[in-house]
C-alpha cells in the first residue's frame, strides 16, 4: 500500500496552524497518546516523543505522530511514565533548555531516578489530590494501584476539563474516587487496547485457537474502555494509545489482533448504546475547540456536530 506521507505531514500541520490560531479553549490529537491543550491560551503538552521507532527499533507508529517545532513554543509538559512510546528525554532536554516546566506524578521513585540520571529538571505533582500549576489551570491524578509505572491526569481551568488515560488501566473504585473529585469531563483520553505477546508466542496450539484467544483478550480491555467511559462521563471520548505496531510484519497475527480507534468505536456503537455520540474516532491532527459550552470536533479541517 502507497503512503503519501509529505501530504499527510502537510495536512496535519495545516490543521495544527489551524488549531494555534484559534483563541478558544481546546485539545490537539499529536498521535498515540500525546496531546496539546490550550487553556486560557497557555498550552500544555502530554508525552510527546520525537522517536518514531523504540525499544531497538521493535516498535513504530501508524499512524506517526505529528512533531512540528512549534509543539516546543509552549507552557508546560507532563510525563505519564517512563515506558519509551511516552517518555522521550532528548524532547525533554530541547524543553528544559527553552526553561518550560516538566511535571510529572509522585510516588515513583524509579522514574524520579531515571529522570535525576538523564539530569532533567521536573516538577511533582501530589497524586489524589487537586494541584494548582497556575491561578486558573489545575491538575489532579491517579496513580495504578498494582504497578509503580503508570498514571493518568486530568487537567481543567474550571471551564475545560481533558482527561489524559494514556495506557492507564486503573480500577473501578479508583475511577470513582477521581469522578468525585474532578467533577466534569469534557474530553476522555481513554485506553483501550493492550497488546498481549500472549498468546502469539505459543507454539503448540492452531492459528485459529490464537486468533480466538486474541479477540477474547482485545475485547476484554475495549470493555474496560466502555466502562472507563461510563464511570467518567466525558462529552467526547477519544479511543486512545493504540498506534503501536511491532515492526517484525505489519501482517502478522498480534499486529492484526489489536484494535484499532475504528474498532473500538463500532464495538461501543453495541455496547454503550445510551453514550453513542460521544465515541470520535480521532486520529493524528484531529482537534476540537469549546466556545459557549459547547465543543466542536475537527477532522482534516472538516468541522463536526457540537456536544
Amino acid at each position: 500500500m502507497y503512503i503519501n506521507y509529505s501530504k499527510n505531514f502537510y495536512k496535519k500541520s495545516q490543521q495544527l496552524t489551524d488549531f494555534l490560531n484559534s483563541n478558544y479553549d481546546g485539545m490537539f490529537y499529536i498521535g498515540h497518546a500525546s496531546i496539546l491543550v490550550r487553556l486560557n491560551n497557555k498550552k500544555f503538552i502530554f508525552d510527546a516523543i520525537e522517536q518514531t521507532n523504540f525499544y531497538n527499533n521493535s516498535w513504530c507508529f501508524f499512524p506517526s505522530q505529528l512533531m512540528d517545532k512549534r509543539l516546543l513554543d509552549i507552557d508546560g509538559a507532563f510525563v505519564s511514565h517512563i515506558h519509551q512510546d511516552h517518555y522521550d528525554p532528548s524532547f525533554l532536554r530541547k524543553l528544559q533548555k527553552r526553561n518550560i516546566p516538566i511535571y510529572i506524578m509522585d510516588g515513583r521513585k524509579h522514574f524520579k531516578k531515571v529522570l535525576n540520571d538523564e539530569k532533567i529538571k521536573f516538577n511533582l505533582i501530589p497524586y489524589n489530590k487537586k494541584f494548582f500549576i497556575n491561578k486558573n489551570t489545575w491538575i489532579y491524578g491517579a496513580l495504578h494501584e498494582y504497578n509503580d509505572v503508570d498514571s493518568s491526569m486530568l487537567i481543567s481551568n474550571n471551564k475545560f476539563s481533558v482527561y489524559h488515560g494514556n495506557d492507564n488501566f486503573i480500577t473501578e473504585k479508583t475511577l470513582n474516587s477521581f469522578k468525585k473529585s474532578v467533577g466534569k469531563v469534557d474530553v476522555g483520553c481513554i485506553p483501550f487496547a493492550f497488546i498481549h505477546y500472549y498468546p502469539y508466542l505459543l507454539d503448540k496450539i492452531s492459528k485459529k485457537e490464537i486468533r480466538k484467544e486474541g479477540k477474547r483478550l482485545e475485547d476484554q480491555f475495549m470493555d474496560y474502555g466502555i466502562a472507563q467511559s461510563k464511570l467518567l462521563k466525558p462529552k467526547i471520548v477519544i479511543p486512545f494509545g493504540s498506534n503501536l505496531f511491532h515492526a517484525d510484519d505489519a501482517n502478522s497475527l498480534m499486529n492484526k489482533a489489536v484494535a484499532t480507534p475504528v474498532d473500538f468505536v463500532n464495538y461501543a456503537k453495541k455496547k454503550h448504546d445510551n453514550n453513542l455520540t460521544s465515541y470520535k474516532t480521532m486520529l493524528s491532527g484531529s482537534y476540537c475547540l469549546k466556545n459557549d459550552g459547547k465543543i466542536t470536533t475537527y477532522y482534516e479541517n472538516v468541522k463536526t456536530k457540537k456536544f
